[in-house]
């Protein structure tokens, strides 16, 4: 059983934040490049459901603590780190100081990032709709990847 489950809460509220941040940034990148505008929002708005699906997550988590046990630790601070460097990718997307390419390498390394937080690893339960949820993001954040793969292979002539 977990001995925390204030502290994981809000890990959780926090990855949800992260999980907006990333939305907001793809939102901007949609106004910036109007001919991919379709890619980017649909990129939002699988970003916005991986929050939702986060903030299930903890619910299910306040509602049944006693069947969870604590995975492989997560540090708030590079949780707030992450979010600051996503808000500062904002800044020059909106100061015009950045590519599409650019744009493009960067949110493959934030999908990247993503992976590598591993949400089905956070917490260990037998809980069905938790560990479909946590699945749920993990694909997708893996296919994101994937189709930004695409997107800068076809900005890259000879790649």
């Amino acid at each position: 059983m977990i001995t925390d489950v204030d502290h994981m809460l809000h890990i959780m509220k926090t990855l949800a934040e992260a999980e907006l941040a990333v939305a907001m940034l793809y939102k901007e990148c949609s106004l910036v490049w109007k001919g991919e505008q379709k890619f980017w929002l649909q990129l939002v708005s699988e970003e916005e459901k991986h929050a939702k699906n986060i903030q299930k997550m903890a619910q299910i988590l306040s509602r049944k603590p006693e069947q969870f046990e604590s995975g492989r630790p997560l540090n708030i601070a590079a949780i707030h780190t992450f979010i600051e460097g996503i808000k500062a990718n904002i800044i020059r997307l909106k100061a015009a100081g950045m590519s599409e390419l650019n744009a493009l390498f960067i949110a493959r390394d934030i999908e990247r990032a993503l992976i590598e937080t591993k949400y089905a690893e956070i917490l260990r339960s037998g809980d069905v709709e938790f560990n479909g949820l946590a699945r749920e993001i993990v694909s997708d954040t893996v296919r994101h990847k994937t189709l930004l793969d695409k997107k800068i292979a076809g900005l890259q002539p000879g790649i």
